[in-house]
């Protein structure tokens, strides 16, 4: 014969199982709940990995316990609190694996967010503000073993250009397999003042595949940028191409917001490093073989000038 119990009944075993369940758990007040613990080892661990990508070192660095100590304050838990929690669950792997497996899911979303774009963490600050086009020329190039010029090479002046622009040069080209030339190569450069540049060098390939190239350069150099140039198309020797270049783009990625202060921080720089003005005047020592009545009489002609 079944007996049914009355649903207060029913109640009331499933809080003593709960109960019991706790009690042999038997869980200390002072160790952190599994929740608790959860919370901390995800931050700890997400702590671990951008130290180790900025290049901070290991955990046991002195200057690393700022952090780790921030970490705690911002967690609401003491060191020693840790360190007890950790011992206890060490004692109890079975729930010590449950806690795991949740940071793993926590981290598996997190790694999902991050590929799908949410939070781009590469150079965020270089797409904060403004992207501008500085592309001025025509968009698509044929080239044929009779056009002229037979390389397409661009100059572009703009004195708006800061440190810490990131440029990006695009555009789709096909290279005939009849093409001979063995060295093909695209070129973008930034023109910094001084006389400095940094390029970027790029092979092409001439296999009549329809190929799209993308490249990034970013000014990296704490100097005034003149310009950015380079070569969609070019060869060390005299032979001609056979090729189409399209939907040719160049971009400029900046914080607008800076503008001004990086322009403040470059000037300040530059005089810096300007020579000093002195009154001396080194003279030339005069060249060797020149007889001494030769140079009093050059040093008179120069002076009837």
């Amino acid at each position: 014969m079944r007996i049914k119990l009355p649903k207060y009944y029913r109640f009331a075993f499933v809080v003593l199982i709960i109960v019991v369940a706790a009690a042999c758990e038997n869980r200390p007040s002072e160790v952190l709940s599994r929740s608790e613990m959860t919370d901390f080892i995800f931050e700890l661990h997400k702590l671990d990995g951008a130290l180790a990508a900025t290049g901070h070192g290991s955990i046991d660095d002195l200057e690393n316990v700022y952090y780790y100590n921030a970490l705690f304050k911002k967690q609401g838990i003491t060191k020693a609190q840790f360190d007890s929690s950790l011992v206890w669950y060490a004692a109890h792997p079975k729930t010590f694996d449950k806690i795991y497996s949740q940071v793993q899911e926590r981290f598996t979303a997190l790694q999902a967010d991050v590929i799908a774009g949410k939070y781009h963490p590469i150079d965020s600050s270089l797409f904060r503000n403004s992207e501008a086009e500085l592309w001025t020329m025509k968009t698509k190039y044929i080239i044929t073993r009779d056009s002229t010029p037979d390389q397409l090479t661009f100059n572009f002046y703009d004195n708006s250009l800061r440190w810490n622009d990131k440029y990006r040069l695009r555009f789709i080209q096909r290279i005939s397999k009849t093409d001979s030339i063995a060295s093909k190569h695209l070129v973008l450069r930034i023109k910094y003042a001084q006389g400095v540049t940094d390029s970027m060098v790029v092979p092409l390939k001439s296999d009549s595949v329809l190929r799209r190239y993308t490249i990034y350069l970013k000014a990296r150099r704490q100097l005034p940028i003149e310009g950015i140039s380079g070569k969609l198309l070019s060869d060390t020797s005299q032979a001609k191409f056979y090729a189409l270049t399209d939907s040719i783009s160049l971009m400029r990625f900046y914080d607008a917001l800076a503008q001004d202060s990086i322009k403040t921080v470059i000037e300040a720089i530059m005089q810096k490093q300007k020579p000093k003005v002195t009154d001396s005047v080194k003279l030339k020592k005069p060249e060797k073989g020149i007889k001494k009545k030769e140079r009093i009489s050059t040093l008179k002609n120069e002076t009837d000038r």
